[in-house]
């Protein structure tokens, strides 16, 4: 049977773990140069306290992690989604040049999620499933999947932009559930920018990058 690990503290992992079981944490750090792997089906679970990245995280196939506030990937953390990541925080990122992985990012919240940091948030699939919506005060690229489920996605001003790289799709938009504000678009085919006026889905062809005001 698995064993779950419970922790009242804050963690600082200054080893090299290979987690099988579920682990339950009220606050994880992970600190440089170390790691933290999840291996087959297990999960990570972390409460009050948040995910903040130092060193090298990797999520595995079928693997998991629920951050149920923040994630803090700093610019030494190495971040590589092959799994499951659900955030249902706030989410920062400074790591340059992020593999976007082979996974898929829930930001799953029900309060309104932002995203910041000085270097883009990389995905391969995304699920937006915030009906309160998110805010991009951060680029964010996907290059898989999107799949909206609720909720807007705003972009600011200054701007950042949605990314959808060459040979990603999105599925799911509607009137509301689409992106209000910054969208851009790699490659040459193709492609039906997933934005709106507000509460009014009009989607449109073009290779180049699109803002869509709301009001």
């Amino acid at each position: 049977m698995s064993q779950i690990f419970t922790y009242k503290s804050l963690i600082n992992f200054a080893l090299f773990l290979v987690l099988t079981p579920p682990l339950a944490a009220q606050g994880i750090i992970n600190t440089a140069g170390t790691h933290i792997l999840t291996k087959g089906a297990a999960s990570i679970i972390v409460n009050d306290g948040g995910l903040t990245n130092k060193g090298i995280l990797q999520i595995n196939t079928d693997a998991s992690i629920i951050v149920f506030t923040h994630f803090n990937n700093t610019a030494t953390g190495q971040l590589e989604n092959n799994g499951n990541f659900y955030i249902k925080g706030n989410i920062a990122n400074d790591q340059p040049a992020m593999n976007a992985g082979a996974g898929t990012l829930f930001v799953n919240g029900s309060t309104t999620q932002t995203f910041t940091g000085s270097n883009t948030f990389k995905t391969f699939n995304f699920v937006s499933n915030n009906p309160t919506g998110i805010l991009l005060n951060n680029d964010l690229s996907v290059g898989g999947t999107h799949n909206f489920i609720s909720g807007l996605i705003t972009t600011s001003a200054t701007p950042n932009y949605m990314i959808y790289e060459a040979g990603s799709s999105y599925t799911g938009s509607s009137d509301s559930r689409h992106v209000v504000g910054w969208v851009k678009k790699t490659g040459s085919t193709d492609f039906a920018f997933p934005r709106g006026h507000c509460q009014l889905f009009t989607a449109g062809f073009s290779h180049q990058p699109y803002r869509r005001r709301g009001i």
